[in-house]
């Protein structure tokens, strides 16, 4: 059981050591852990906190690295911050990342089941690409983004707009799609690496994102919001007996995976858990296992069927009920 990446799974606390290796993630269930701290935190703390940090101070580009990000964090991370890396390409985070899960698998067994989780860290804002990838997108036209409609939005979401000017959103969904095809990139190699081990004939692979990005739609930027660019993710499965080029719009949560990788391992699920493998959704059995979907943070909960969307702003009710409880307060 091996990970390579940003888990995230300890908020308070954001030191990765210099392997990866710290005693929580064997508590996780990793026996070869390599946890290596996001490009943020990298980037902002005074001295390196993980893998990454110490391997850019050892190969003299910690400081840059430091300084530029301290400056995109000055500005608040999108508007005019969505330059190019002061890295190389080798360099990169995602592409630090890459390089590490190829020598994973390089030394993985070869008579016993292993499981990788590969987590990179972009396309993550700030949109900062290698030059070399940003190169190839400069001149590009990407899609424009979903027009605002102020009228229709909670208050607590029109605070979030960004406003920024056509010229820069071009810019900025470029050094997104730069930042994606970097990741395809350090796929392709991981790809590679099953091949030169033997291992892609009986070997699943799995490809998913943890959250979307409103990327300008809406006039809104990051994650942690109902909209579909927000909650809708890529998930492509890839293996033995899976049937190649076919596509479906199932419903599907992520902690699906985690029965569906059991099944596919021949292992059992842990119980009582309200996940459901997509197993039968892969073979053909069936078009769907969910008929809805729920999402929810402190600001929002929403459910989603196949047609329909309802979400409920939680501020708005908060307000509700306070202005409620204070009418029934007036009359007591």
């Amino acid at each position: 059981m091996g990970c390579v990446g940003k888990l995230d799974l300890a908020k308070p606390d954001n030191w990765c050591g210099t392997e990866g290796k710290e005693p929580r993630t064997y508590r996780w269930g990793f026996t070869d852990p390599i946890e290596i701290e996001g490009k943020i935190l990298a980037g902002r703390v005074p001295e390196p906190h993980g893998p990454y940090g110490f391997d850019l101070a050892k190969n003299g580009f910690w400081e840059a690295f430091h300084e530029d990000y301290e400056l995109r964090a000055s500005r608040g991370w999108i508007t005019g911050v969505s330059h190019d890396s002061v890295l190389p390409e080798e360099a990169f985070a995602d592409v630090y990342i890459g390089r590490r899960a190829v020598e994973w698998l390089g030394s993985a067994p070869q008579t016993d089941p292993w499981h990788l989780f590969v987590s990179f860290v972009g396309p993550h804002d700030p949109f900062d690409p290698p030059k070399t990838f940003a190169e190839r997108t400069r001149h590009r036209s990407p899609p424009d983004p979903v027009p605002r409609c102020p009228d229709m939005k909670p208050k607590w979401v029109e605070k979030k707009e960004v406003a920024v000017d056509p010229q820069e959103m071009r810019h900025i969904r470029r050094q997104y799609i730069a930042a994606t095809e970097a990741i395809d990139a350090q796929v392709g190699e991981i790809l590679k690496a099953l091949e030169d081990t033997g291992a892609a004939e009986n070997t699943v692979i799995l490809f998913a994102g943890d959250h979307g990005e409103m990327l300008g739609d809406h006039g809104l930027f990051k994650k942690n919001l109902p909209y579909e660019a927000s909650l809708r993710i890529p998930m492509i499965f890839s293996g033995p007996g899976i049937k190649q080029g076919r596509e479906t719009n199932a419903l599907a949560v992520l902690s699906d995976l985690a029965p569906t990788i059991c099944e596919m391992a021949g292992a059992r699920p842990l119980p009582h858990i309200h996940a459901q493998s997509l197993v039968p959704i892969l073979n053909g059995d069936t078009a769907a296992v969910r008929d809805s979907v729920f999402a929810a943070l402190k600001q929002f909960r929403c459910i989603r069927t196949h047609t329909h969307k309802y979400i409920e702003s939680l501020t708005t009710v908060l307000s509700s009920t306070i202005s409620t409880l204070t009418r029934m307060k007036q009359k007591t």
